[in-house]
């Protein structure tokens, strides 16, 4: 979840839900604004949780999760009613990493994270350019 300044409202994507017995994966994208939460009816990113979400400034940039089976090296974008997803050039797919947009360089910038069989000791950067 993300929290967009510029337009005031709140993004959800995805989730996970196992207090029924069996765990569900969601792939629904939700907007809260004045307190009000709208599911928004777009074709994006299948079933995940723990996927990463920063805000740019015009953008939000999601990367990785899981679908409860694999781990995700997809990266979208979130332009206020729309998932577009980017080319996959980026890191390989993993959980437990940090991600943050670096203002000053309009970077978005990945450190770190495990998959399966590794722990990743890395730093990724990704250009964010306002026509992309």
């Amino acid at each position: 979840m993300v929290y967009n300044s510029s337009d005031k409202e709140m993004l959800l994507f995805g989730g996970l839900d196992s207090t029924t017995g069996s765990t569900v994966v969601f792939s629904d994208t939700w907007k809260m604004k004045n307190n009000v939460w709208t599911k928004i009816r777009d074709m994006g990113p299948g079933p995940l949780y723990a996927a990463d979400m920063i805000y740019t400034g015009n953008r939000a940039v999601l990367f990785g999760g899981s679908d409860g089976i694999a781990i995700s090296h997809n990266t979208w974008d979130w332009r206020g009613n729309l998932w577009t997803q980017r080319q996959n050039m980026g890191p390989p797919g993993r959980g437990l990493r940090s991600m943050a947009y670096d203002n000053d360089r309009k970077l978005v910038v990945l450190f770190g994270g495990i998959d399966e069989s590794r722990n990743f000791n890395d730093t990724w950067e990704l250009t964010i350019k306002d026509s992309t």
